[in-house]
Order: C-alpha cells, then structure tokens, then sequence
C-alpha cells in the first residue's frame, strides 16, 4: 500500500512540473551484499528470455529480477573454466552466453546444464588468443584474435554444438595480417576489413585492395574509407569501388556516420569534421575548436533521431552539430562530486525509447540533454535536489529491452535505472485515479473509479475513451469495469487487470491507434480470483498477482 501510494504521488508531481523538468524515474542499487559475485562489471548482456547477465572479476552473474546467481569455477568442480574474471560477454541466439576472459579466451555458457564450453580448444594456443567478440544478430558470432586469425560460429547451423570456421592467412582466406573490424551489412553479408584488403562472407564481392577499416550504409549504397584518408563508394553490382578525392590531403579518417540519407560524416584525427553531400558531390569542413574546447580530433560519431550529430574529442565535455541549422556547439561536463580521475575518459550516449538522451560526457557523470534549452542537466532521482543526483562516473552500460539503463559505476555499485517519461500536465479530473499507464507511443492511459479509461496524447490532449470492444470513442463512454492496474507488455500489447470482471489484453489493430482487438481470456481461472491487483513483467513472464494468489503467464492465461 506505501509503494502504491508513492507511485500516485510520484505521478501527481510529474503533472505539475514542466516540460523540461527531470524525467519520472526510478533507480535501484545493487551490490554484492544482493549477490553481486564481485563490484567490477566488465560486460552486461540480456538473452532472448529477458535474463540479465553481468561479467565480473570473480565469476558470471544472471539475474531473474529477484536474485543473483553466480556461475565460476572452482576447485575439484571440473570445470574447463581456466579464469573467473570474465572480461567481456554477449548474447547469443540460442541464449547461451559468449564469454571472454582475462586469460584471453572464450567460452560459451550453456544456462540449461551451467557448464562452460571452451569454444577454441582444438585451436593451437598461439591462435587463440581472443581479443574482440563480435555478435550479430542472426545468429553469427565471430572472435578476432591475434596473429591475423578469426573465427565464426553461425548458431543458426550449428545450434547444438560449437562448430566454426577459421579466416586466416594462413588459411589464404583473408587478404591482410592486421583485422581492423569486422561488419555486417543490410544484406547480412560480413565484410572482414583488414590492412590489405576487404574480404567478404557472403554474396557480394570486392574489387579492390585498399585497406579499409570503417564501413557505413547510407540510404542503401555501402561507404568505406581507410586509415590514411580515402574515401571510396562500392559499387554493388561490379564489386568495384570508387575513391572519392579529399579536400584536405593526408587525412586519417577516425569515424564515419550518416546525417539523414544525403549526408556522410567523416571523423578525423586532426582536421575536425569533413561533410559530404553525395547528392551534390560536395565537402564541408568543420573546424571543432571554439574557445572552450581546443581539440579538432574526432575520437566517436553518433547521429540521433532528430539528425543532430554527437562528437567526442580528445577533451572533456561533448560537442555537437547540428546540420540542419549549421551550427555547432560544445556542452562542457558539469561538476561531479564521484567521479574517479581513471574514468575521466569514459563516454557513452544512448537514446530511449521517447528519443530523450543521456550522455556521460568525458570528465563527467551521467546527464540528461535538455533540446528546448540546449544544454546538459544533472540526472537526478525522483527529484531535482542534488542530494540524489547520480554523480558518480559510469564503467560499464547497457540499456535493456524493458527500456531500462543499466550501469556499472565508480562507487562499484550496479544501477538500474528505470526511464519512465514525464507525462504532460493534464486537468483535474474530478475522480479517483486508479491505475496509469505511460505507453512507449507517449500516450497517457488513465483508469478512472468511475469505470471509465481515458487516453490522452503526448501533448495532454485527450484522444477518446476505451471501449470494452476495443474501441476509442471521441465521446464519454464507460469501460464498465473496474481497472486497477495497467501495464504494456514488450510485444507492444496492453494489459488492463480488473476487480470482478478478469483481465483484458489489447493489441492494436495495424496502425490504427483507437482499435484495438480484445484478447479473450480464461473466464473459468479468472473467475476463481476475486480480484487482479497488479501485473509486471520481469523480463519475458508476465506475473499476476491476485488478491488471493500468483499467476505466472507466458503468453496466454493457465
């Protein structure tokens, strides 16, 4: 009931602050008082199920939403785990879990036996000594190792078993001894980019030696460039490439990101930005210094929804341009009291799901970007007072499904951080609110004592009415049931949980945003229960709690 009562509270306050106030969220701590094998967490990953997994210095972690479980090796066990300070992992297809560890192998983690596989064992040590781990999201992985090898394991082909093929020269199936990256394009052909050459696996192929390291797609026509500065657009139907002549010579090409489907962002090492307008054949160069910022390298590109583009220099904050206006800006780190002098050169930017973002500038701690006012703001929890401002510098990051941001900190804590948007503010409505729901389309769904489920817009303007029919009505009708709890579920259906008239599940009808096709449930279980209190998700089940019992639904009531 206090938790219940918070929320409501929570939710009044969010209607009266204003639109550029600090987002309704809420952050949990987790450490290894919870069953956190070790506070250091290299990696975090989540499977297909929704579980979550963290790498540490001391073992693998999984957490099902309640508890830490911790998989390592020890003693006497048998285990073909040769060191329990896991350095980087990933998700596979099948839900096993690719570990990397700091003896510079890998493994694969099998949830269903909780046995570590030791994926390169036939493979002489010399050559297996993995540094990156690469995974795509059709089921292919790859592990680059030393000595110009590498290695794919399709999951697809070989689901039960660790099968894999191995690009090397010595295997005269790569061009160069140096492997800068290796990249999936839009037609999941894999370019294996190395000092003397590109070679694909796949349909496509390539007629050219040049070494090129960055790829990128722009409207679908594939860009590639090389360290010393060439630039060259693939021809998809020859497999030639054609070098597009520089303005400035001697160029070392750091980054490459697209600006809208006309606009090719090259990052370089020493002269700023270069902008290339393919439709127009054409170049801009940007200078990056300003007063405040004297560093013209550019070290990462990130281009957002709104089509501003995000630079991280060689100094503290991060700069940014924004091509539509012309214009660039550089926001500065704000004061941290947390952060740890060897994470000052930490930064990540990432994008939710409402297209707000959160970036942790060099020099700093997280922070919120404010668009109206174009500027950064501290993030804080639940409120603007600084006593609960997260100003510690940030490890390790991930952002979740659920639309959750996890990070690693310097205070060696994990934090979970749910990204709950502010809802606008909208007007009394003169009844009991019983349940809300702020849905990943920014509407508000609000569910009334007096049977009724009103659904406003990201504006606060109000849509129409919910119709058992699953319907929304522009006039005033009656749900004609008592809803208590509300919750969109990751497939993008709603559940609306009744007291006396069971549960109903939505799911929109195409793209037509007021009808939606009503779900028929379980009548006979759900009239056994006297009431549905509340519904969440933790991860992929969907737990419903009743007034007298549990439920655990996947996919359909049982």
């Amino acid at each position: 009931m206090k938790n219940r009562t918070t929320l409501l509270l929570l939710l009044l306050l969010a209607f009266l602050i204003p639109l550029n106030a600090q987002p309704l969220s809420r952050i949990e701590h987790y450490s290894i008082d919870d069953g956190l094998a070790q506070g250091v967490i290299m990696g975090i990953a989540q499977d297909a199920k929704g579980y979550m997994w963290f790498s540490t210095w001391n073992g693998l972690n999984k957490f099902d939403g309640y508890t830490f479980q911790t998989f390592k090796a020890k003693s006497g066990d048998g285990c073909t785990l040769d060191d329990n300070r896991i350095e980087y992992i990933a998700s596979g297809k099948y839900n096993r879990i690719w570990c990397r560890t700091y003896d510079l192998k890998a493994y694969i983690f099998c949830p269903e036996t909780e046995t570590f596989t030791d994926v390169l064992k036939s493979v002489p040590p010399k050559e297996a000594q993995v540094r990156r781990l690469t995974t795509f999201k059709n089921g292919v992985i790859w592990l680059i190792c030393d000595y110009a090898s590498c290695f794919r394991f399709d999951e697809t082909a070989y689901k039960d078993s660790a099968k894999f093929e191995q690009y090397s020269i010595a295997k005269k199936n790569i061009r160069g001894d140096t492997i800068y990256n290796i990249v999936q394009d839009s037609g999941l052909d894999e370019w294996i980019l190395t000092n003397k050459g590109a070679t694909i696996v796949g349909k496509k192929q390539i007629r050219s030696n040049l070494p090129f390291c960055h790829l990128r797609e722009v409207n679908g026509e594939i860009w590639l460039a090389t360290l010393d500065g060439q630039l060259a657009r693939y021809d998809k139907r020859t497999g030639n490439v054609h070098t597009i002549p520089l303005p400035i010579p001697s160029v070392e090409i750091s980054a490459l990101r697209e600006i809208g489907h006309s606009t090719l962002a090259i990052g370089t090492q020493k002269h700023g930005l270069l902008l290339y307008d393919i439709s127009r054949e054409s170049f801009q160069t940007i200078d990056l210094r300003t007063p405040r910022q004297p560093s013209n390298e550019v070290q990462t590109l990130y281009t957002d929804q709104k089509d501003i583009l995000w630079i991280s220099t060689a100094s503290f904050g991060v700069t940014q341009w924004n091509h539509a206006q012309q214009k660039l800006s550089y926001l500065p780190p704000l004061p941290s009291r947390y952060t740890e002098e060897k994470y000052n050169k930490a930064y990540f930017i990432f994008e939710d799901c409402y297209a707000r973002l959160w970036i942790q500038p060099k020099g700093g701690s997280l922070n919120l970007y404010d668009r109206e006012h174009d500027r950064l703001q501290s993030f804080h929890d639940q409120t603007d007072d600084d006593r609960f401002a997260l100003n510690t510098s940030t490890h390790t990051y991930f952002p979740d499904r659920q639309g959750n941001l996890w990070l690693n900190t310097s205070s060696r804590e994990l934090e979970k951080i749910s990204l709950l948007q502010t809802p606008y503010t909208i007007s009394d409505l003169g009844i009991e609110t019983r349940a809300f729901l702020y849905d990943r389309a920014g509407r508000l769904w609000v569910a009334t004592k007096d049977q009724k489920v009103r659904i406003y817009d990201a504006k606060g303007k109000l849509i129409g009415y919910l119709t058992k029919q699953g319907q929304v009505a522009s006039s005033e009708n009656f749900f004609k049931a008592n809803v208590y709890c509300i919750k969109q579920l990751a497939d993008g259906s709603i559940w609306l949980g009744t007291r006396g008239d069971g549960l109903f599940i939505l799911r929109q009808k195409g793209h037509d945003a007021k009808q939606y096709e009503v779900e028929p449930t379980n009548t006979i279980l759900l009239n056994r229960i006297a009431s549905v209190i509340t519904i969440f998700t933790p991860f992929s089940k969907t737990v419903v709690r009743t007034s007298g019992s549990v439920v655990l639904v996947e996919g359909s009531i049982w």
